[in-house]
C-alpha cells in the first residue's frame, strides 16, 4: 500500500529546459502555455492527494522534473504547501538554480516554513552558467537551507570539476555523476582523480541490481503526472494508480541488468551509503553531526603519500578551526609532529602523542605522561639492547615513554612486565598499559566533559582500530586497508569532512 511510503519522487507533465546543453534533449524545448497548465494542475492535483493520504510515516518528498521546473513560481509554492505539513519530512527538487535565489529565499522567509525542510539538488552545466557565479548562488542558498550540487564527470572536464570545488562553500557535497554511454572509458587518473572529489563516485561505476535489497515499490515510488505509480523510475510498469481509491498495489520484480542512475541505485540498502546520507539519501544531501571535537591520526593521515601536508588538508583544517576543536592522535612525538605539521600546528587544541603515553591540552595546560617502570627497562634483554635499531622515546627530564624496535625483536621480549606490546606497520612499541590511543581519547573526553557521541576520530592504520571500535562516530580514510576501512562507520578523506559535520548558523554566516 502506498500508505507505507517512506519516501515518493514526483515527475510532472514539464519536459522544457531554460538551457541549451547540446547532450539534453529538453534542451531543445520551450515550455507552452499549454505545458504549463498541464503541469501545474498536476502538481496541485498531486499536492492535494498527499494531504489527504494517512502515511504511516512521515514520508520525503522528491520532484525529479524533465528539464527546468523552477523557474516556474508554482514550483515553490507547491515545495512550501507540501513542507507546511506534518507528514513531511522534507521536499526537495532536481534544479540547475538558475531561478531567482533572493526571491526563492524570501517566499520561503515570508511563508513561514520550517527552512530544515527545504532542499535543493543542484545541476551544474559549465556550457551554460560560470563556475563562480554557479557556486555564488549555492553558496548563498546552503546558509539557510540544505543542498547539493553537482556534474557530469567528463574526463575531459576534470579541470571545471576542479574549478567548481575551488569556489563552492566546502561544506557542500559535490557529487559526479558517470557519463552514462562512456564510464568504461574512464582512464585510472580519471577515476582517482574523481574519487578523491566525490567519495562515492565509484558507485557510479559499479552498475548493479539488487532486488532482495532494495527499497523501490515497497517504501519508495516514483508517481507520474497521470497517477501512474512506479517502482523506481527505471521500472516502467505502473504497480497502481496514485489518484484511485483502490490503494493496494501489484506484485512486482525487477529483471533490469543494469542499476546505474542514482534515482534507482541510491534505493538499494548500502550501510556506507545510509551512514554517510541518512534520511536524506534519496536526495543526494549527507547527514551532518554535530561534534565538539574531531581528532586526526597524523602520517597516511593528515599527511599525503610523500609525507607532507597537502594545501587542500590544510585549507579543510582552517576552515574546520574556530568551529570544532582540533587534535592529534598520533604514535609520533610531539616534536616529530610539531616539525612535520608545522603548518597546521597553531589550528590544533592538544593531542595524544607517543601512542597515548604522552596527552596534551594546550588551552587547559595539561600535560600527562604514563612512563614505563625503570623495573621493566631493566628486564630487556641484551639482544634488544645491542639492537642498532633500538629506539627511547623520552620525556625531556629523561624517563622513559616507548621502547621502539623492529617488530621481528619483539617476540625476543615477552616476560610478563605492566607494559604491552603495540604494533603499527613493521615497529613495535613497548609502552605503559595505561597508555594508548583511546585511553589517551577518553583523558581529554573527561577533562573537556565531552561525550563519546561528540567526537569523530580519524585515521588510516591499524593501530586506530580499537579506536575506531570504542567511539561511535569515526573515519578511516581512502587510501586505509580494507580490514582498516571496514572497521569505521565513515570511508572519507579529509576533504570530505566538511559534508558530515553541522556547524552552527548565526546571522546568515556559519561560525
Amino acid at each position: 500500500m502506498i500508505e507505507n511510503a517512506k519516501h515518493l519522487y514526483y515527475r510532472g507533465v514539464l519536459s522544457s529546459c531554460n538551457y541549451t546543453c547540446y547532450y539534453c534533449p529538453f534542451a531543445k524545448k520551450k515550455a507552452s502555455s499549454v505545458e504549463i497548465e498541464r503541469d501545474q494542475k498536476a502538481l496541485m492535483r498531486f499536492c492535494k492527494t498527499i494531504e489527504n493520504i494517512l502515511f504511516k510515516e512521515r514520508i520525503s518528498i522528491f520532484f525529479t522534473p524533465y528539464g527546468e521546473a523552477m523557474t516556474h513560481p508554482y514550483y515553490t509554492k507547491a515545495m512550501i504547501q507540501l513542507a507546511k505539513l506534518e507528514k513531511v519530512r522534507y521536499i526537495s527538487i532536481q534544479t540547475n538554480l538558475s531561478f531567482d535565489v533572493n526571491e526563492f529565499l524570501d517566499a520561503i522567509e515570508r511563508s513561514g516554513v520550517k527552512k530544515e525542510k527545504i532542499k535543493l539538488w543542484g545541476s551544474y552545466h559549465p556550457t551554460m552558467v560560470r563556475a563562480e557565479e554557479f557556486a555564488k548562488k549555492a553558496n548563498q542558498l546552503s546558509l539557510q537551507i540544505d543542498i547539493c550540487v553537482g556534474m557530469v564527470a567528463l574526463s575531459k572536464r576534470a579541470q571545471e570539476i576542479r574549478e567548481l570545488k575551488k569556489y563552492l562553500s566546502p561544506d557542500i557535497y559535490l557529487w559526479l555523476n558517470g557519463q552514462a554511454k562512456h564510464k568504461i572509458h574512464y582512464s585510472l587518473e580519471d577515476l582517482s582523480e574523481f574519487k578523491e572529489i566525490d567519495p562515492f563516485f565509484p558507485f557510479e561505476m559499479n552498475t548493479r541490481t539488487s532486488f532482495e535489497t532494495c527499497r523501490s515499490g515497497s517504501q519508495s515510488y516514483f508517481i507520474e503526472a497521470n497517477g501512474d505509480i512506479l517502482p523506481c523510475h527505471m521500472n516502467k510498469r505502473p504497480i497502481g494508480d496514485f489518484y484511485s481509491l483502490e490503494k493496494n498495489l501489484k506484485p512486482f520484480e525487477c529483471h533490469r541488468k543494469l542499476c546505474d542512475c542514482y534515482l534507482a541505485y541510491s534505493n538499494i540498502k548500502d550501510i556506507r551509503m545510509i551512514r554517510f546520507f541518512g534520511n536524506t539519501l534519496p536526495v543526494r544531501i549527507p547527514q551532518k553531526r554535530k561534534y565538539k571535537a574531531i581528532f586526526f591520526d597524523v602520517d597516511g593521515t593528515l599527511t599525503d603519500s610523500n609525507g607532507k601536508i597537502s594545501s587542500s588538508t590544510e585549507k579543510v583544517l582552517k576552515y574546520l578551526h574556530g568551529k570544532v576543536k582540533l587534535y592529534f592522535v598520533t604514535a609520533l612525538p610531539i616534536e616529530k609532529v610539531r616539525k612535520k605539521c608545522k603548518s597546521i600546528w597553531h589550528l590544533f587544541q592538544g593531542g595524544i602523542f607517543s601512542n597515548g603515553t604522552h596527552v596534551v591540552d594546550f588551552q587547559l595546560e595539561k600535560d600527562e605522561f604514563q612512563m614505563i617502570p625503570d623495573k621493566t627497562l631493566e628486564k630487556i634483554p641484551e639482544k634488544i639492547l645491542k639492537c642498532n635499531k633500538l629506539f627511547f622515546d623520552r620525556k625531556p627530564s629523561g624517563e622513559t615513554l616507548r621502547v621502539i624496535l623492529p617488530k621481528k625483536w619483539a617476540t625476543l621480549w615477552t616476560e610478563e612486565t605492566k607494559t604491552y606490546w603495540v604494533f603499527d606497520g613493521i615497529k613495535a612499541y613497548r609502552q605503559s598499559i595505561d597508555a594508548s590511543k583511546t585511553k589517551g581519547v577518553d583523558m581529554i573526553r573527561q577533562w573537556k566533559l565531552f561525550k563519546k557521541e561528540e567526537l569523530l576520530v580519524v585515521g588510516n592504520s591499524h593501530n586506530d582500530i580499537p579506536l575506531f571500535r570504542d567511539y561511535p562516530y569515526s573515519v578511516a580514510v581512502l587510501n586505509a586497508s580494507t580490514s582498516v576501512r571496514k572497521e569505521a562507520y565513515y570511508q572519507l578523506n579529509i576533504d570530505h569532512l566538511p559534508y558530515i559535520i553541522s556547524l552552527e548558523i548565526v546571522k546568515g554566516e556559519r561560525t
